[in-house]
């Protein structure tokens, strides 16, 4: 009787936030046109990594001060890292008199090994503060500004790492509901990596008692087992560690620029696909991953990584994923490589607790996946686990459900579409609430008129946990 009393109040709790919400989409599916929008995406590139690698050629940092909304750094109290803080940066939209205006929320968390700051995470900020959003931007937890703040758990258990986060979503959105500063949706969105993290925040958060994500998830090209595009990503490594892994950075910049000039894979010869291959996955993964672990092997004190330029070639000479996962969390690697480790299992999850959308972008040749990972059940590649291995997908009508809500876009490899001005009004059409916002730049006054509680206007960042 208990447990019934407490699931109604759940549900009522959900309906009313729903129905109060001025500007929430009930139903936050891929609306009609982005996916109208998303039938025009067409790239020269059939190749995926080729396309993955182009679309960072000539994509150039936003920087902070170039945003029409002030970036400040947050310092967020947490007892899940050692630190007892994490860093997020957060955007806030405010009047021409420096009030905080009330806004829907866009929590973003970049992909693999991204940082606060960077290319990824400072685009976004500003493609969702210039439809009206405030933004909180988190540091993936594979990245070094994560890694640094020495998480209580290890390196690379993403079930650990994941409730960290969730813990400091709710701090951030605590304090903004105190300042009166939210109006409207909540949203959620992630990159590759940081897809699959969300979509484990998503499970957290539709299994929570009060419940504060009110609209959806987005998930852009994720893993669709992280365990097996692990596996995969290490077998890049093996076939390609020569000449990549050891090749000078002149000798990458001009086979970077000479893969750049390629206007189309009808360019292309064996030995350019090659080099998108091996610069794809040594500069794309490879030199993230030993940041993030000579960065780990240094907090924890671990004294992991040799320190003898001999004995530290050879051990850079077998090291990938699996080496760090076998010799320092063989617990982490049986999660990943579990059911634990598929997409599907987060997301059927969190709609099983009542989440209302999860929203998935890919593409037919993203690399991380295996041909096929987005295909009917019985068309699917890792129904049955191949083998065991990797865990099963063991219901037909949660599969279904799951792909109502995707879009595959033919080609464009790994987030490979982000460098077009395609993805920009993709963005608008997705996350714009009416016509008319996704249009204009901003005037969030008009948008916003009452003012949020004020805070002190300082020349320095804000920061409310201190």
């Amino acid at each position: 009787k208990l447990m019934s009393i407490s699931l109604n109040s759940k549900r009522w709790f959900l309906t009313l936030l729903l129905f109060s919400c001025s500007v929430c989409q009930i139903f936050a599916a891929w609306n009609g046109p982005s996916r109208d929008h998303a039938k025009t995406y067409s790239t020269p590139y059939q190749d995926g990594y080729l396309s993955s690698l182009h679309a960072t050629c000539g994509l150039k940092k936003i920087k902070y001060r170039e945003m029409k909304v002030k970036v400040e750094t947050w310092e967020v109290f947490t007892p899940e890292l050692e630190t007892g803080k994490l860093k997020v940066a957060v955007a806030l939209q405010r009047n021409s008199k420096k009030k905080i205006l009330r806004a829907p929320l866009a929590i973003f968390i970049p992909g693999t090994f991204g940082n606060l700051n960077g290319t990824m995470a400072n685009r976004w900020m500003d493609s969702l503060t210039r439809l009206g959003y405030h933004v909180i931007s988190f540091p993936n937890p594979f990245g070094t500004d994560f890694v640094s703040q020495v998480p209580m758990g290890k390196f690379g258990t993403v079930t650990t790492e994941a409730k960290s986060l969730y813990g400091v979503v709710r701090e951030i959105y605590k304090k903004l509901r105190m300042f009166h500063a939210l109006n409207g949706s909540v949203r959620l969105i992630g990159i590759s990596l940081g897809g699959f993290f969300s979509s484990i925040l998503a499970a957290l958060d539709a299994e929570h008692p009060n419940p504060i994500l009110t609209t959806d998830a987005t998930i852009i090209s994720p893993p669709f087992h992280l365990g097996r595009g692990i596996d995969r990503l290490d077998g890049l490594v093996d076939e390609l560690r020569d000449p990549y892994q050891e090749m000078s950075l002149l000798r990458t910049f001009f086979k970077f620029r000479k893969l750049c000039r390629l206007e189309s894979s009808s360019e292309a010869n064996v030995e350019t696909l090659r080099d998108a291959r091996g610069l794809v996955s040594f500069h794309g993964f490879y030199k993230g991953l030993m940041s993030s672990v000579k960065k780990y092997d240094k907090v924890r004190s671990l004294s992991y990584i040799p320190k003898k330029k001999s004995a530290y070639q050879r051990w850079r000479n077998r090291f990938k994923f699996s080496t760090y996962y076998d010799d320092l969390n063989p617990e982490g690697k049986r999660i990943i490589r579990s059911v634990k480790g598929h997409l599907y299992y987060w997301m059927a999850k969190a709609y099983r607790a009542g989440f209302p959308s999860i929203r998935v972008l890919t593409t037919t040749d993203d690399f991380f996946n295996d041909p096929g990972a987005w295909n009917s059940l019985d068309l699917h590649p890792m129904r049955d686990g191949m083998n065991g291995m990797y865990g099963l997908i063991l219901d037909p009508e949660m599969w279904a459900r799951i792909r109502q809500n995707l879009i595959v876009l033919e080609h464009g490899g790994h987030y490979g579409f982000r460098g077009k001005p395609w993805f920009e009004k993709f963005i608008r059409l997705s996350f714009g609430w009416n016509e008319e916002l996704t249009r204009r730049q901003a005037n969030f006054e008009e948008l916003y008129p009452e003012p949020a509680l004020e805070l002190p206007v300082v020349d320095t960042e804000i920061n409310p946990f201190q």
